[in-house]
Parts: structure tokens; C-alpha cells; sequence
């Protein structure tokens, strides 16, 4: 490659040489555009000399001009063979605003590198757990033969170390750093999903062994869970927690859309315990990226004694009116959703005659819902601000019930059910990532373990009691029940241990 020094000083350099290394090399630079060799030599370089040198080269070579924009340059004369297109040089052939609308902002969250590999490690862990969250109940009812009964205390597994741990949790992550507990907790779920298909193959795996496996499973969400919350607000400044949390939002519904078609098809290949292998293989890719992420950390030197900082920690929460005032309010609707899981699922499978298929088509309306609030919601609360936003998401999921309960027993009721879902999706964004800025935002670095661990364990009596409505309804409504097995909506905000 040579460059064309005689007339650098009269106007833009001229590079001429191979055309491969060119588009190689000079196509990633900013305001270059290519020419065809012949006539921009001619113009550049008409004494006798270069006009010999220039049918002497025995390469397809091109002229490259640094100094002008290279889409109004490109678009004017093009003479780069087809074949040795790359994809910078078919950049220079879209417009301006096509590329802006699919390139990040120069003040985007995601050109922090810090933040990006924590983003992509939660993207690769909730892929993960969608496998899990399909595989672990598939292995118990298909290959344990589990009862309805086995079925339900699987589940309350993962709950009961939220209620027996998560208040202690928050004392003992204000007094050590987090970053590790995050790591380990992904290992740890690596390495207790794999023993799954590890029992499995020497016909050791059995209903106490999924138990155990739910209980540390539940146990880790209630430590690492806290602790990764806490690990976002020390690579994010805290006025930018809002879209941290939306794009971490983003990550988990990208995963709910195409995650459980990817693993149900994972599953039907490989078998459900085996196909737990690939979320322990996910987690571990995603611990290795978060390990050694650079953040800093205040753990508390001084420190009181356990139960009087755990009290210190629900005393600050209860006379905090804000959080007092969020946790009641997303409590509260904790409670409507929990109990309108299992009401909106009969109601489209014996009022409006949908199938599963039709119910599960229905819920991809769901995912929509989530990505489009994840990619748009901090731009929402930019606009009009968290608290009303806040307060919209709560419209939001309201309105949408609302609107199935008074849908007609027709074609415009299931279009009815698939805009619930699509509005719940939206609504339930808008509120998890405003609920937890706000709390984040307001609570000082020593208390945010146990800010945070105290408001999880609040919300866990909404949660119960939307449950304990769910199972009374459940009961009174068994003999009729046809569509018992469907899978009842899922908080889209569950999917990776840094929920709410």
C-alpha cells in the first residue's frame, strides 16, 4: 500500500494499493471512502510518471480518499468489485438513520464494558434457566411419576429458604463483598443442577433428591439474588439504575421468548435431566465473565451485633415512607397476580375454548409485551419520570385484567386474553424496573443488603397469599377442572436470581 504524498498537501490523502488490505484495514476508520482507481488517479495524479506506475500495478487495485463523508462519497462512485464487499463496506451503502436506529447511543449503558459483561452474563444465565425451569418439573412428573401433591412441594422448596434466610441473608452481605457471593451462587446452581442427570444416570435420582436440589436451588436465589442486585448498583451510578434495570429487563424477556421453544426442543432430544446439563454449561460460561468484574466494594468494618443490625435493617425500611408505600403497593399486586393466575387460565380454557396450543400461542404476546417495555422503559420514565411511571405499570396490568373480565365469550374475547397478557407484560416491566431503582436510589451503600433482602421477604407475603387464594379456588374447583396441567403465567421479572 502506498500513499500518494505529492498532493496530501492540496486535499485528501490518497491510499492506493490492493484492494483486499484496503477493505481490510482502512474500511473500519471513520470518513474514508473508496473510488475507482482509474479516475480518481487521473484527477489526483495526472503527471506522466503515476499514470506509468498505475498501468504497471498488476493488482485489482482501488484509491481510498480519507476526508469526505463515506456514504455521499460511496454513493457517487463505486467501483469495489462485489465479491470483496465486507460488512463495513456494505455499511456505507445504508442511510444514516438505518444505521442509527440499530447502533447504540454514544451515552449507552452498553458501551460501558463493566456493565456489559455483567448484561451478557445475566442474557446467558437466563437462557439457562429456562432450561431449568422446564427440565426440572418435566424430570419429576415424567420420570419420577410425581403426584400433584410431590408436584406442589417441589415448589414450595424454592420458597422456603426465601422465608427461612432472607432477613439473616441481608446482615451478612452488608458485612462482606458481593461480587463473590454473585459468582458462587452461579457455580452453585451449576453444579447442583448437574448432579440431576449425574443421580440420574446411575439410578440414584429420586423425589427427595429433586427436593434437595429445589431447596439449594431457592437458598442460592435468596443469597445471590440480593447480592447481584447490590453488585448493579456498584458498576451503575444510581441515576442511571432505571435503564440498567430495563436493559437487564430486556436480557430476561429476550430469554423468555426464545428460551422455552430452544429448550423444549433441547429437552425432546436429549431428555429432561440430561438437557439440565446445558443450564449448568450456561452458568458456568456466565460466572467465568462476571469473575474478576472490577467493582468497588464498602463492606461495613464496624460491625453491631447480628440480630440488632437485622432490626436495624426492618426498622429502616418500616419508617422509610417510600418504601413503605412501594412495598405495599407491589405487594398488592403480587396478591391480584398470584391469584389471577389460575382464574385467567380456565377462563380461556373453558369460557373461551381455547387448547394449550391456543394458550401457549396466547402467551407469546406476553414476551412481546416484556421486550417492548425492557427496550422502551427508560425512555418512558425519562418522560414523565419512576413514580408515574410506577404508577402507570399499575394501570397498565389493572386495565388489562379488567378488560378479559368484561371480554365476550367470542373471537373478540381471545383477542381480549392475548392483549391481557401483552399488557401484564408491559405493566409488570414498568413496575420491577421503577420498584427497583427507586428502593436502590433512596437506601445508603452500608444498608442496601438489608434493604433489600427485608423488602424480597415482604413481597413473599403477597406472593403466599395469592397463593393460598389460588389453592382454596383450586379446591372448590377440582371436580370440573379439565386443564389442570397448563403452566400459569410466570413474573417475567423471575427468570435469572436478581429478581425482585
Amino acid at each position: 500500500m502506498q500513499h500518494d504524498q505529492t498532493h496530501a498537501a492540496a486535499g485528501p490523502r490518497l491510499l492506493i494499493g490492493d484492494e483486499r488490505f484496503i477493505d481490510r484495514s482502512v474500511h473500519r476508520q471513520r470518513r474514508v471512502m473508496a473510488r475507482g482507481h482509474d479516475a480518481v488517479f487521473e484527477s489526483a495524479a495526472p503527471d506522466a510518471q503515476r499514470v506509468e506506475e498505475m498501468s504497471e500495478c498488476r493488482h485489482a487495485p482501488i484509491v481510498i480518499e480519507t476526508g469526505a463523508s463515506p456514504r455521499r462519497g460511496f454513493s457517487t462512485t463505486i467501483c469495489i468489485p462485489i465479491g470483496t464487499m465486507n460488512l463495513a463496506t456494505l455499511r456505507t451503502w445504508l442511510p444514516d438513520r438505518w444505521l442509527n436506529s440499530f447502533s447504540l447511543a454514544p451515552t449507552d449503558l452498553l458501551r460501558d464494558a463493566t456493565y456489559r459483561r455483567l448484561w451478557t452474563s445475566i442474557l446467558i444465565s437466563s437462557f439457562g434457566g429456562q432450561v431449568t425451569l422446564l427440565a426440572l418439573p418435566l424430570t419429576a412428573a415424567v420420570l419420577m411419576h410425581a403426584a400433584p401433591t410431590q408436584m406442589g412441594l417441589l415448589t414450595a422448596t424454592e420458597i422456603v429458604p426465601f422465608v427461612l434466610f432472607s432477613l439473616p441473608t441481608g446482615v451478612w452481605l452488608d458485612r462482606v463483598r458481593k461480587l463473590p457471593v454473585y459468582v458462587v451462587g452461579e457455580l452453585s446452581i451449576a453444579f447442583v443442577v448437574a448432579t440431576v442427570p449425574v443421580a440420574w444416570w446411575f439410578g440414584w435420582l429420586s423425589m427427595h433428591w429433586l427436593y434437595f436440589v429445589g431447596f439449594l436451588i431457592g437458598a442460592v436465589n435468596t443469597t445471590a439474588g440480593s447480592a447481584a442486585q447490590i453488585v448493579l448498583t456498584q458498576i451503575v451510578p444510581r441515576e442511571r439504575l432505571v435503564e440498567a434495570h430495563a436493559k437487564n429487563a430486556l436480557a430476561t424477556s429476550a430469554a423468555e421468548v426464545t428460551g422455552p421453544g430452544a429448550a423444549g426442543a433441547l429437552i425432546k432430544l436429549t431428555g429432561a435431566p440430561l438437557a439440565l446439563l446445558a443450564d449448568a454449561f450456561l452458568l458456568l460460561i456466565s460466572a467465568s465473565i462476571l469473575r474478576g468484574v472490577p467493582v468497588k466494594e464498602n463492606p461495613i468494618v464496624n460491625r453491631t451485633a447480628f440480630l440488632a443490625a437485622m432490626r436495624e435493617g426492618f426498622d429502616f425500611v418500616r419508617g422509610h415512607r417510600l418504601l413503605v408505600t412501594m412495598a405495599t403497593c407491589v405487594g398488592a399486586w403480587q396478591l391480584c397476580n398470584q391469584a389471577a393466575m389460575v382464574v385467567q387460565i380456565l377462563f380461556a380454557t373453558r369460557q373461551l375454548g381455547l387448547s394449550e396450543r391456543g394458550v401457549g400461542l396466547s402467551y407469546v404476546t406476553l414476551g412481546v409485551g416484556t421486550v417492548l417495555a425492557s427496550a422502551n422503559g427508560h425512555r418512558v420514565v425519562r418522560r414523565f419520570g419512576p413514580g408515574p411511571t410506577l404508577v402507570l405499570g399499575f394501570a397498565i396490568s389493572g386495565t388489562g385484567w379488567l378488560l378479559l373480565s368484561l371480554a365476550p365469550l367470542n373471537m373478540l374475547g381471545i383477542v381480549a386474553y392475548a392483549l391481557m397478557l401483552l399488557m401484564f407484560g408491559v405493566g409488570a416491566v414498568f413496575i420491577f424496573i421503577n420498584f427497583l431503582s427507586l428502593r436502590q436510589a433512596v437506601t445508603p451503600a452500608p444498608m442496601l443488603g438489608r434493604m433489600t433482602s427485608t423488602m424480597r421477604w415482604r413481597g413473599l407475603a403477597g406472593r403466599a397469599l395469592g397463593f393460598a387464594r389460588c389453592a382454596r379456588f383450586r379446591r372448590r374447583q377440582r371436580p370440573h377442572s379439565r386443564h389442570g396441567g397448563l403452566a400459569a403465567p410466570r413474573d417475567p421479572q423471575r427468570h435469572h436470581i436478581t429478581d425482585s
